[in-house]
């Protein structure tokens, strides 16, 4: 929440370690929950598997071993996974290294938020305002998953969905301010 936070520290643990008033300012860049969770699944399917071992689409009951939790294995279909790792969620919130958590668990109360779609222009000019400073380009590492179609079937959708409910809405609410707001 902070220039000087961990990436993957969620807001409870930074309000005890970065209290109030300590960061001049914060931002968070919110994604589509159900993309960043298939990006994900993509991601440890390719962790365990070679990329042209992949298949170009997984049906509800295909099934597939991809990476878990570091060391540690799932062969299943994504549906399965799904209710394996929201299940192993409630009892480790840190499961694949917070990658599947809520975003809404990082977000401070004041943060600036952005969207992931929009791309980083306006988090980059946002950061040069606050700061004012003058951006310096340099190469952004990207780690693109591959990608193939994952259907599933629709009581996983409604888990998805149920599950980053908080994160629908903060997207939801910073549409609505978008849209109300003055050009």
């Amino acid at each position: 929440c902070s220039r000087t936070t961990p990436q993957h520290m969620e807001r409870a643990s930074h309000s005890i370690l970065i209290p109030e008033g300590f960061a001049d300012h914060s931002f968070a860049i919110l994604r589509d929950p159900m993309d960043r969770l298939l990006s994900e699944y993509r991601y440890r399917a390719l962790r365990r598997n070679r990329p042209r071992d992949l298949p170009t689409y997984i049906g509800p009951h295909d099934e597939l071993t991809v990476e878990l939790d570091w060391e540690t294995e799932f062969h299943g279909s994504f549906d399965q996974w799904v209710a394996t790792i929201f299940a192993g969620h409630s009892s480790d919130p840190y499961l694949c290294d917070n990658h599947v958590r809520p975003q809404a668990d990082f977000i401070c109360e004041h943060a600036q938020l952005f969207m992931f779609k929009d791309g980083l222009g306006d988090v980059f000019d946002w950061i040069d305002k606050v700061t004012g400073t003058q951006r310096q380009v340099i190469g952004l590492d990207h780690n693109a998953s591959p990608q193939f179609a994952i259907d599933m079937q629709d009581e996983t959708r409604q888990k998805i969905m149920n599950f980053y409910s908080a994160d629908y809405r903060a997207i939801d609410s910073l549409t609505a301010a978008r849209t109300h707001s003055p050009a």
